[in-house]
């Protein structure tokens, strides 16, 4: 049931980054929903593959539809979605601070890496503090849109449906 639930909710947050965050940007800043849903994933979801898919599909259809030609985004989301699953399981930390933090972080290195590879492509002739001006305040910005919706997961995740059942070990293997 969980990973019914958090595909509905990337494909909702998706459609938030698609239609939600230019409408409510401030000076450009704009809060990175598709990155919210894969830390989500990550959180919990106890599977590897759910958040790393998650990425692809969002990254991949963000790249196709909003023309940007690099297809970053469908390089970028699934790696951090790998990087969060794997700090998730070995840190085993799953509090608000630590989600909220670890988007404002993602967001933030999105940043850097776009900067980096428009520099490389040739598409940007020096690498600028634009990257501080966009990506700080989306970072923040991101940071605080985490912080709520962090809680709200949360509570939809602690319903007695969402209980994950016991795995009796590897029975079919």
């Amino acid at each position: 049931m969980r990973g019914i639930i958090t595909f509905l909710i990337s494909v909702l947050f998706f459609f938030l980054q698609l239609m939600l965050a230019p409408a409510i940007s401030i000076f450009g800043a704009q809060i990175d929903f598709i990155m919210i849903s894969v830390t989500v994933s990550a959180f919990y979801i106890k599977k590897w593959y759910a958040p790393v898919i998650c990425g692809l599909y969002s990254g991949l259809v963000l790249d196709i539809l909003t023309q940007a030609g690099t297809f970053i985004n469908t390089v970028m989301y699934p790696i951090f979605a790998v990087l969060v699953f794997l700090f998730v399981y070995f840190v085993n930390e799953k509090n608000f601070v630590f989600f909220s933090l670890t988007n404002a972080a993602l967001v933030m290195i999105k940043y850097l890496v776009l900067v980096f590879v428009l520099y490389i492509m040739r598409l940007s002739e020096h690498l600028t503090l634009m990257t501080f001006v966009f990506g700080l305040p989306s970072a923040l910005y991101t940071l605080v849109a985490a912080l709520g919706i962090y809680f709200a997961v949360e509570k939809l995740f602690s319903k007695p449906f969402m209980a994950e059942k016991k795995e009796e070990g590897r029975r079919y293997i």
